[in-house]
């Protein structure tokens, strides 16, 4: 088995993804926020500009993950302001439940959030939060379509039979050429999944985290004191 390298070299690599992503990054970075955050506690300060620039750099799935552990260490940070104590030193709680769930209840019985925010959080933990924590990728793309993903499907004779660069040229044929010869979706082909969550990622990936932001400078401003 032949070990390729992920790169060629440190310096190359520095280069070739800063040559990639500069045009990317100015596109993205200008439709984020470029006001400095309220008054937070320093670890939820940099969970959110580990965020802010993995957005802007285009890591969609990285995004949409640390949203989901941004709005959970948020609210746990709540806690601590109202209890002085961890969410997981908290007897109804439980060092081994202390879970996204279970601090959104417990926060919403001692009345620390309104009905809204609780709703906003329960929203971020069954849409966002479970599902891309345990990388559920079929149920992220079936719950986001309402269905499975369905393409139009063309076979091609595959490159062991007639070689790369004559597949290659008959992909660019049926491209300029396409005639479906029926529909193939995730149920049959796996990968389809994990294509489909792609574009779904990068789709979703700013917007949510431009809804996040919106939320947690309120939230901030209402529920910490700010200097």
């Amino acid at each position: 088995m032949i070990k390729l390298p992920i790169h060629n070299g440190p310096e190359k690599a520095y280069k070739g993804f800063v040559q990639e992503s500069e045009k990317k990054f100015i596109e993205r970075i200008k439709q984020l926020p470029n006001e400095e955050l309220p008054h937070v506690e320093v670890g939820i300060r940099k969970l959110y500009f580990e965020t802010y620039y993995l957005c802007a750099l285009g890591f969609h799935n990285a995004t949409i993950v640390m949203c989901g552990i941004l709005c959970e260490a948020l609210l746990k940070d709540l806690i601590y302001d109202k209890e002085k104590k961890e969410a997981h030193e908290i007897g109804e709680i439980g060092e081994k439940s202390a879970t996204l769930g279970n601090v959104i209840i417990f926060c919403s019985d001692k009345k620390y959030i309104d009905p809204d925010e609780a709703g906003w959080f329960r929203e971020i933990k069954n849409n966002i939060r479970d599902l891309y924590q345990h990388s559920n990728v079929k149920k992220i793309v079936k719950k986001t379509l309402g269905g499975e993903p369905v393409y139009l499907e063309k076979r091609i004779e595959g490159p062991t039979k007639i070689g790369a660069e004559e597949f290659l040229k008959r992909v660019k044929e049926v491209i300029g050429h396409f005639k479906p010869d029926g529909l193939v979706s995730g149920k049959n082909m796996r990968p389809l999944y994990d294509l489909e969550k792609g574009r779904i990622d990068e789709q979703r990936s700013l917007p949510l985290f431009l809804e996040v932001d919106k939320f947690l400078r309120v939230f901030a401003i209402k529920h910490f004191k700010q200097a």
